[in-house]
């Protein structure tokens, strides 16, 4: 078969997509994978607010018809439970570089028009949307909502990028203004002490499924309890004996322990 030169290529049959339709197509794919398999709930976007009405997707993710039927010029991830999902807001990349720093590293990093978001895993008490939090950051959780990647406004950082939630720190109670924090802390404290035994006993740390991770999650639950590392080194001794997969040394869970206590 004769090869064909391109340069005799009618330009009328050159066809190109429009740019909106590309990005349309791009963000669908996109929101279909956080919904399945980051189990996210997701709405189209116009600017920084949604293009739907998106309150009943506060407490469910959308269908798949629902998402096909939409049309996608941004992505809105709405966080809180839904999502299992708290997502800090700073408005400066001085103020990112700070609770980066001093409260958490995330390995969930996006860049916004000034600054950064930083994605954290949800710690299974409701958490308020926050603004100005120590004058440098806010707090997106319950009911709260989020412009994200791949929207033209959005983009993930170089080497950070969404990671399941299991894999992101836990947000804590005290980056929470200082009355919101304090009865977050104690309604967390109300709810796992009771019996914070039973309640890691429903978390599994298997080797080579990020077991590491998962173990952490279980430290940090015990700590924000409530418990001494004393309390903490007896309980997670025994949940090693039955949970872990194969099971930390005592050396690995005293390094643990002091991973989350200090």
């Amino acid at each position: 078969m004769a090869s064909v030169n391109q340069n005799k290529i009618p330009n009328t049959m050159i066809v190109e997509r429009p740019y909106a339709a590309r990005l349309a197509e791009q963000l669908l794919d996109y929101a279909l994978t956080y919904v399945q398999q980051y189990g996210l709930s997701v709405v189209p976007a116009a600017g920084k607010l949604a293009a739907v009405k998106w309150k009943e997707f506060q407490t469910r993710r959308p269908t798949l018809e629902e998402l096909h039927g939409w049309q996608w010029d941004g992505l809105a991830i709405i966080t809180g439970e839904v999502s299992n999902l708290v997502i800090v807001d700073c408005d400066s990349i001085e103020a990112a570089r700070w609770f980066y720093v001093n409260c958490a590293k995330s390995p969930s990093l996006v860049r916004t028009r000034r600054g950064v978001h930083l994605y954290f895993q949800h710690p299974g008490w409701r958490v308020k949307n926050a603004v100005h939090v120590r004058g440098k950051y806010d707090i997106r959780g319950d009911g709260g909502l989020v412009i994200a990647p791949p929207s033209p406004t959005r983009k993930w950082i170089d080497g950070y990028t969404l990671r399941h939630q299991e894999d992101l720190p836990l947000f804590r109670a005290e980056w929470l203004p200082d009355k919101a924090g304090h009865a977050a802390a104690r309604a967390a404290t109300d709810k796992r002490i009771v019996a914070p035994e039973a309640y890691i006993n429903t978390i599994h740390a298997v080797s080579g499924q990020a077991g590491h991770d998962q173990t952490y999650k279980a430290v940090s639950y015990l700590r924000d309890a409530g418990l001494s590392r004393t309390e903490a080194a007896m309980i997670l001794a025994r949940w090693n004996l039955t949970n872990a997969d194969p099971s930390w040394t005592d050396e690995e869970l005293t390094h643990k322990l002091d991973d989350v206590f200090g």
